[in-house]
């Protein structure tokens, strides 16, 4: 199906005017008044503002004329030298600005792509698979698309995205500074939502994870009881009392079990350091990367 073919299936099944120039191809009336707009260089797209619908149509469109192939191919696949060229020559994608978030949810994909489209502007919004969806955007949406899923659309899920990038060719780079920080919610984020950034922080941890690092021998001493002591203790930031109130604990039973860790492990977390190590080890442990 051809983009005029395209557009045309969509103006008679929707029902809303539109007009869209895209590179040499103009389709609908010129809409002068009560119109949303995307553009992007010297191509847009104007349809009718007059419902919900509307916003739906035009992401719809958008979908289809930016090429969703280029973004797949330099994600997932290896770029040779002449298709890099050819990115980098492009404006189209040479200018293009983004974060890339992924979407993490149980088998909601379809019902959240479709109540974002209805919602939310954004550039690109790709369906992985059944629990995980990519979106690429121009502005920090993130806590947006979380309030909207989570309190409207009533669904659980986990977002985690990259640091502000230009040109499409760093889009392998945006997505796996997503994957990281999609895995860094599990022990950073009470929100559900984290965002990769360029703290020391966040690069020893990618670079923790990328090394495959085998810590089942350290976090494998402990019992169910160790882990639950630790991710209290560090969840209240090493505050003895308050770590205590959570686990509804004498004081000086806590310490026994810190103590008991610490000749376990080695670690003594009521040290920052070793704290800070600790969290890395059970992170790891927990962790899997999706590929």
């Amino acid at each position: 199906m051809d983009i005029k073919e395209f557009l045309q299936n969509i103006s008679f099944i929707s029902n809303v005017n539109f007009f869209v120039k895209y590179s040499d191809i103009k389709y609908g009336e010129m809409i002068e008044n009560n119109y949303i707009e995307y553009s992007y260089l010297d191509d847009y797209i104007r349809v009718e503002d007059n419902s919900e619908k509307s916003k739906y149509v035009l992401n719809l469109i958008k979908s289809k004329l930016f090429d969703v192939d280029v973004i797949k191919t330099v994600i997932f696949e290896e770029i040779d030298e002449e298709f890099a060229e050819y990115l980098l020559n492009n404006p189209k994608y040479l200018n293009y600005e983004y974060y890339l978030y992924i979407l993490e949810s149980n088998n909601k994909s379809d019902e959240i792509i479709k109540g974002i489209n209805s919602v939310l502007y954004v550039s690109y919004i790709l369906k992985l698979d059944e629990n995980r969806i990519l979106i690429l955007n121009k502005y920090d949406i993130g806590m947006d698309i979380l309030d909207l899923i989570t309190t409207q659309l009533m669904i659980l899920i986990k977002i985690g995205y990259s640091q502000f990038h230009k040109n499409l060719y760093n889009l392998k780079l945006a997505y796996n500074e997503a994957k990281i920080a999609l895995e860094l919610v599990n022990v950073f984020s009470k929100d559900n939502i984290y965002k990769f950034n360029n703290s020391k922080l966040d690069l020893i941890i990618k670079g923790l994870i990328n090394a495959n690092i085998n810590v089942e021998k350290i976090i494998g001493l402990l019992d169910e009881e160790d882990i639950t002591t630790i991710q209290t203790f560090l969840d209240v930031n090493l505050n003895l009392s308050e770590a205590s109130r959570k686990l509804y604990l004498h004081r000086n039973t806590l310490l026994y079990r810190l103590d008991k860790i610490n000749k376990k492990t080695g670690l003594d977390i009521r040290n920052f350091d070793d704290a800070l190590v600790v969290r890395i080890y059970l992170l790891l442990k927990y962790t899997k990367i999706k590929k």
